[in-house]
Order: C-alpha cells, then sequence, then structure tokens
C-alpha cells in the first residue's frame, strides 16, 4: 500500500514498479514482497483491439 501511496498518481505506478524489480534483482530483502507483482493498466481513451467487431463462435 506504502508503494501505491507513494506513487499518488496511476501514470507514476510503472515507474514504481521498476524499481521495486530491479530492488528485487538487487537481492534486496524489503523488495521480495514484489516478487511477481503486475501491473495491469487500461487507456481509457484507446479502446482495446477488435472491439469494434461482432464476438463470433469459434
Amino acid at each position: 500500500m506504502r508503494t501505491v501511496r507513494a506513487a499518488r498518481t496511476a501514470g507514476a505506478l510503472p515507474g514504481h514498479l521498476v524499481t521495486l524489480r530491479a530492488k528485487v534483482a538487487a537481492g534486496v530483502p524489503e523488495a521480495y514482497w514484489s516478487h511477481g507483482l503486475t501491473l495491469l493498466y487500461d487507456d481509457p481513451t484507446r479502446p482495446l483491439p477488435g472491439t469494434d467487431e461482432l464476438l463470433e463462435t469459434p
């Protein structure tokens, strides 16, 4: 939760995740909790590819 609060904005979260990954790679014990952490980001101004097509049964 501290990482999210420290980022202050959603746009800053990717940078914080990069920092955490670097700390895990460097062997910093305090960062091990973030091993495997993934950030999913959905830009509301850009629709997902293929969303204008009807769904079809394979």
